[in-house]
């Protein structure tokens, strides 16, 4: 037996966590990334100093919550557009 493993998510890995051909993958969120780069350079700016390390929240994707995790996914990108 051969377990995949990957990172980051996209149409195909999804397709292939729902058909169990891979067996799960980590991930981060771009939006999360972004906003954490944006904080760092206000507080660089503010103060001259930043914090050498920061925090990013992983998530596992799995074929048993694939699906909570697209429609989570959805449902932050389409929080985000409403502004």
């Amino acid at each position: 037996d051969v377990a995949i493993y990957g990172s980051f998510t996209n149409d195909t890995i999804l397709n292939a966590l729902r058909k169990n051909i891979i067996s799960g993958v980590l991930t981060v969120s771009p939006e999360e990334i972004g906003k954490k780069a944006a904080d760092s350079m206000t507080e660089y700016k503010d103060s001259g100093f930043v914090t050498e390390y920061s925090t990013i929240d992983i998530q596992s994707v799995t074929p048993d919550n694939v699906d909570k995790y697209v429609a989570s996914s959805t449902d932050s990108s389409d929080d985000s557009n409403a502004d």
